[in-house]
Parts: structure tokens; C-alpha cells; sequence
């Protein structure tokens, strides 16, 4: 699910993952697998850090899974859309 609001010429989304009923074994495996990477992505978040820094970290936990060909976006950014947290990107958080 992604939710967004608009202020002062500033847009924001949010996005969430939920299950409807119950989520299987394999599901649940992948979530998992998902917040290792955020919990990884938000500890790379320290001043000095690239975009590049922080995605590479959650891009790891999730390719030590072997799920690294399924995520073909970067992690983030942050609010109005910046800073980008992706791939290649060099700018200083």
C-alpha cells in the first residue's frame, strides 16, 4: 500500500506491506529478508554516508539471500525526494 500527502509544494509517500488473510512460510521468509535490509539501510544512515552507502546496505542483506535480482529499484529517499537513496548515488546524507 502507498499513501502520500502534498504540503507546501512538498510530496511525500509512504509505503507498507500487509497481508490479507494469512502469509505463508514463504511470504513471511521474504519479509523478513526486507527488515533485515531496512534495519541495515537506517544503521548505514550516519552523517558523512552517500545514498550509495545506505542502499549497498540494504542491497547486501537482501542479496545474501539470493533475492539481490529482485530488487531493481533503490531503497529511498527522503522527504520532497531527497535525499535519493539508490545506486551510484554520491550524494552525502
Amino acid at each position: 500500500m502507498v499513501t502520500g500527502a502534498l504540503y507546501d509544494g512538498c510530496d511525500g509517500d509512504v509505503c507498507r506491506t500487509y497481508a490479507i488473510g494469512s502469509a505463508t512460510k514463504e511470504e513471511h521468509e521474504f519479509y523478513q529478508v526486507i527488515r533485515e535490509a531496512q534495519i541495515a539501510a537506517v544503521a548505514a544512515c550516519v552523517p558523512g554516508k552517500t545514498g550509495h552507502d545506505v542502499d549497498k546496505a540494504a542491497r547486501d542483506v537482501i542479496s545474501r539471500a539470493g533475492l539481490g535480482d529482485l530488487f531493481i529499484h533503490g531503497v529511498g529517499h527522503g522527504l520532497c525526494g531527497g535525499p535519493n537513496l539508490g545506486p551510484g548515488n554520491a550524494n552525502v546524507i
